[in-house]
């Protein structure tokens, strides 16, 4: 098991992308739940791990 990189999350209307890369954590807001996931897809294409498992959105963790 590993430790995902790549996190979304709603907070009062924004969607917000967390990003884990090498110890250094970075967010992205957005006004569009699908600009936040086409982003963080792209995002965890770059990290090289496999896809994830998630009941809502299987590519992506939501939380």
């Amino acid at each position: 098991m590993f430790e995902n990189p790549v996190r979304i999350s709603e907070q009062s209307g924004k969607w917000i992308v967390r990003v884990t890369r090498n110890g250094s954590v970075s967010e992205r807001m957005f006004d569009f739940e699908l600009h936040a996931m086409s982003w963080a897809s792209e995002q965890l294409m770059k990290s090289g791990l496999p896809t994830f498992i998630d009941d809502e959105a299987p590519e992506l963790a939501k939380g």
